[in-house]
């Protein structure tokens, strides 16, 4: 595959992963509210989908994860910069300690603190976005270890590196 064929195979894998994403947040929260977290997971997944921060387990621990964070955070603070931060480190430790760490997931702590929008909206939306992102990460996983002749399965979860 020319270096253009697989710019524009991103390009388009890309704007869809958004599209459904979207798509999904919109239908969980009746269209009032996505998450800003998934253009950045979706450009993860569409240019890099055999990292290990690209595994759909990943995606789905760390999206909710740091939802959860920062809806509990929610329930005992008020949102100022401060607690915004800690609620974003939390998550980051959460995270980091299961080993599912997703980079562009850790801003939804952030998110739950700021949205105007009831904890079960913002909780189905982060699971539904997240759920579709996972899909469409194995999906291009696939798609990108077929076209370099490996086998269909997305990069290990939990497989410890080598010393």
């Amino acid at each position: 595959m020319s270096r253009v064929e697989r710019a524009i195979l991103c390009a388009l894998a890309c704007g869809t992963v958004t599209y459904a994403a979207i798509w999904a947040g919109e239908w969980s929260s009746g269209g009032r509210l996505y998450l800003a977290s998934i253009f950045s997971t979706a450009v993860l997944i569409s240019t890099s989908p055999t990292l290990r921060q690209c595994h759909p387990a990943r995606i789905v621990v760390s999206h909710v994860g740091s939802m959860m964070v920062g809806l509990i955070a929610r329930m005992f603070f008020l949102p100022t910069p401060l607690t915004i931060a800690i609620a974003v480190g939390i998550a980051l430790c959460f995270v980091v300690m299961f080993d599912a760490l997703h980079p562009p997931a850790i801003a939804n702590a952030a998110i739950a603190l700021v949205a105007h929008e009831t904890t079960p909206v913002l909780l189905a939306l982060a699971a539904i976005s997240s759920f579709m992102l996972a899909a469409a990460a194995a999906a291009a996983a696939a798609l990108y270890n077929a076209s370099a002749g490996q086998p269909l399965a997305p990069a290990g979860f939990w497989k410890r590196r080598r010393r």
